[in-house]
């Protein structure tokens, strides 16, 4: 009798902390605006627990919602971005990438969270003069992905494969074909044999519309195209984790990307991410299940889901992309540490083209000793369209030269309340 009592106790148990954490998420999804996951997820809740009451927003159309770009206060893995040591390392991969063209330096941003005040980062400086139009700058990822649902490109540099006779497909699987010898040396060292027979297709099932979609995983495509290569670059680095044993926020370029800030000590709202639940949770777990990883035990000391937000606000922040000419979707996207450096301007001195790897050219003459920037947006588009897409990857409303030009030709102050530039 004792024993069952027993059972029957670790049952309400079981059950009291299950519905307090189905209710914390639920709670927590409406606070940062992820209404419509809040009310899926509470139906869901009330399966299992049929008189359990919980007041949630009446907004049930708003999915995405936001949460703060900022540090968690438990993460030792960030680095000192500005310390010495820091610029040692990024400049050791600088001089490499751009052949002694640019060196890294510490300089001072506009804090574009608060008026008027100013932020320590890092920003990429001429060591020489440099003519217009010259290439200064190669660069090699191998954390790069396409969608190979449309296109026969190397799964380590996403080059163009060559002819079937010159390819060089994975030995043990029929799911990764490389453009050479080394590109399959490369992945074989750094990330392939975690995702060696895994097919990932399921990724993209929901941005096809002429694939019918036949997977037990069919709930877990991604929103859309750009997140599910985001999420592939998510997938690829906990790969090079689990391939290297190395902790996925120890990996190069993963350490050194810039994702968040502290938060901020003044009160302001910190910026802010989009987030869903879909794409920032549920397609996580489908991950780390595809690479046999125990969400549950191993997830807790290496991909923790503090971990893979950290990742992905890195990779928002960071990550570069190559569009379909034709549709306009993108089709490559690519992480890159010294191009992730380059601070942006809607005036850039620098414009970037990455086929495999990231190449600059300079668009006018460059003076020794001038910082050198690229644009992180279409500079044909007008200054409010801009901001609106520069937002994600800026963490607020740019503030470069020639938007504040533009905002005053419009009859806006250039020194408005950064509260008023973010929402204009």
């Amino acid at each position: 009798m004792d024993e069952l009592d027993e059972d029957e106790r670790d049952n309400e148990s079981n059950k009291h902390f299950d519905l307090l954490a189905r209710k914390t998420i639920c709670t927590n999804l409406d606070a940062i605006g992820c209404h419509l996951d809040a009310q899926e997820q509470w139906k869901i809740a009330q399966k299992f627990h049929p008189n359990a009451q919980l007041k949630l927003s009446d907004n049930s159309s708003q999915r995405q919602g936001k949460v703060a770009r900022v540090i968690y206060p438990w993460n030792t893995y960030e680095p000192d971005r500005t310390s010495k040591e820091t610029v040692d390392i990024l400049n050791h991969h600088m001089t490499a990438a751009s052949h002694g063209n640019f060196c890294v330096k510490v300089t001072a941003l506009p804090d574009l969270s608060t008026q008027g005040e100013e932020v320590y980062q890092l920003g990429v400086y001429a060591t020489k003069p440099l003519k217009a139009h010259e290439a200064v700058f190669h660069e090699r990822s191998i954390l790069t992905v396409n969608n190979r649902m449309r296109d026969t490109l190397c799964d380590c540099c996403n080059k163009i494969l060559p002819d079937i006779q010159d390819c060089h497909p994975c030995p043990d699987c029929e799911e990764a074909t490389f453009c050479s010898e080394s590109c399959l040396e490369d992945a074989t060292n750094q990330y392939h044999p975690a995702l060696c027979g895994q097919e990932m297709d399921w990724l993209f099932k929901s941005t096809h519309g002429d694939i019918s979609v036949q997977d037990s995983l069919k709930t877990s495509t991604i929103s859309n195209s750009s997140n599910a290569l985001y999420a592939l670059l998510l997938l690829k680095t906990l790969a090079m984790s689990l391939t290297q044993d190395v902790h996925a926020l120890e990996l190069l370029p993963i350490k050194y990307l810039y994702g968040s800030s502290a938060p901020p000590t003044d009160g302001t709202p910190p910026p802010t991410l989009p987030f869903t639940f879909q794409d920032n949770i549920v397609s996580v777990f489908h991950l780390l299940t595809r690479l046999d990883v125990d969400v549950f035990v191993v997830s807790l000391e290496k991909f923790d889901i503090w971990h893979t937000l950290t990742i992905q606000s890195k990779i928002l922040g960071t990550a570069s992309a190559r569009h379909d000419e034709m549709s306009g979707e993108p089709e490559v996207a690519a992480l890159h540490l010294c191009y992730s450096l380059v601070n942006h301007s809607c005036e850039p001195l620098m414009e970037w083209e990455c086929k495999s790897d990231m190449i600059f050219t300079t668009l006018k003459d460059v003076k020794e000793g001038e910082e050198v920037r690229d644009s992180y947006t279409d500079i044909r588009l007008d200054w409010k369209e801009r901001r609106e897409w520069l937002m994600g990857s800026l963490g607020g409303a740019c503030r470069c030269e020639r938007c504040l030009r533009e905002m005053t030709a419009d009859g806006m102050d250039g020194s408005s309340d950064a509260k008023d530039l973010v929402s204009c």
